[in-house]
This record gives structure tokens, C-alpha cells and sequence, in this order.
């Protein structure tokens, strides 16, 4: 067997084991505009921070955010839209629900550090 039929082989059982035939499935029985709406939403979540940060002056203050928070967030969502997509749908919402819990972690330490009152009294949270 060459390297290339074992490639072959191993991408095809990848394949089967990812349920492509499921996504198609899903998309072929659902309502395709609601579809499209739920992807673009997710796609379209990716420009709101970067929209309401001046790079010029706040950027570096808000950057962490931005960075970690919200990149992992966007990854997340849509990784959690291919989950159902598959019928995974336990993977789905524990991706979805940790989503969640990252943005809404995100926007409460951004909150925070940029927060001068409640950066000197963190004592209120512990």
C-alpha cells in the first residue's frame, strides 16, 4: 500500500467519523434562511467589538478583551453552529453555554480593569 492510498483511507474514515452526511442532512431539512441567519449572526459577531474600540487611542487598553476574550469567543459559537449542524447536539450546547460564559467572563474583567473605583476595592468580589 502506498502513502498515498493510506492517506486515502485515513482522510475517508476522518471524513466518516466527522458525519458530513449529517451536516448535509440538517441543512437539507431545515429552514435554510434561518440557517443562514444563525452563520452570518456569528460571522457578523466578529466586527461588533473591533467597530466600538478607536485603535488609535484605546486599543491597548481594551486589547486583552479583544484578543483573548472575544476571538475565543467567535471560535466557540461557530465551532457550536457545526456541532448541531453534525446532530451533536450535547457538544453543541456545552460549546454554546461556554461561549457565553466567556464573552459575559470577557466583558465583566474588562469592566474591571478599566474600572479605576473598582480596580482599588476588588475586595467587593472576592
Amino acid at each position: 500500500m502506498t502513502e498515498d492510498d493510506i492517506f486515502r483511507k485515513v482522510f475517508s474514515h476522518t471524513l466518516a467519523e466527522i458525519e458530513i452526511p449529517n451536516f448535509a442532512i440538517s441543512i437539507q431539512k431545515s429552514d435554510f434562511e434561518k440557517l443562514r441567519k444563525a452563520h452570518d449572526s456569528i460571522h457578523e459577531f466578529i466586527y461588533i467589538a473591533p467597530h466600538l474600540v478607536d485603535f488609535d487611542e484605546e486599543f491597548r487598553a481594551k486589547s486583552a478583551f479583544l484578543l483573548y476574550y472575544y476571538n475565543e469567543v467567535f471560535e466557540q459559537a461557530h465551532r457550536s453552529f457545526l456541532e448541531a449542524l453534525s446532530g451533536c447536539y450535547n457538544a453543541a450546547n456545552t460549546l454554546l453555554r461556554s461561549t457565553l460564559e466567556l464573552l459575559i467572563k470577557g466583558a465583566f474583567w474588562e469592566y474591571i480593569a478599566q474600572n479605576k473605583t473598582l480596580r482599588g476595592n476588588l475586595e467587593h468580589f472576592s
